[in-house]
């Protein structure tokens, strides 16, 4: 269960780290849940990262300097640890194309259109189209078509 942090982060690295730190939580679980089913994982979970600093900083070997606030120091402290035991693996993935991003930040309308198509795994490009005529429709003109909408009688 993800806590919420009642502080501002210096950089992104020190926001990252602890989500990551969360779900190597999840992963432990899982993969012990599995073990017990008998499905015992061999291999070490893909983990997608998309912040470079979190991925140097969790795949060093020597001491992380860079980190300013004690939970980031744990955070990549517990991350570098399961690399190095072979229990994750960080991925890089470009944020063009990390899934996640729509759900987790704003994004202009062209690449959360994109993201939406991928996640949904259907043509999402409609919602560019009503975006934009929204935005370039003055609000009265939409009110006026409601309220006319309206009056019609339905036969």
């Amino acid at each position: 269960m993800q806590r919420l942090r009642w502080s501002f982060d210096m950089c992104t690295t020190e926001s990252e780290a602890p989500a990551a730190l969360e779900l190597l939580k999840d992963i432990i679980w899982m993969r012990a849940i599995l073990r017990e089913l008998g499905f015992g994982q061999i291999g070490s979970t893909r983990v997608y990262e998309d912040n470079n600093g979190c991925m140097e900083q969790s795949t060093a070997t020597k001491g992380m300097n860079e980190a300013r606030n004690y939970l980031v120091t744990v955070a990549l402290a517990k991350l570098n640890e399961s690399v190095q035991a072979s229990a994750i693996h960080l991925h890089r993935v470009d944020s063009d194309s990390n899934r996640a991003d729509q759900m987790t930040k704003f994004l202009g309308g062209p690449v959360h259109t994109k993201l939406g198509t991928m996640n949904m795994e259907t043509d999402m490009s409609f919602l560019g189209r009503n975006l934009h005529k929204a935005k370039d429709t003055p609000m009265q003109v939409v009110e006026h078509e409601f309220k006319v909408k309206e009056e019609i009688p339905s036969a």
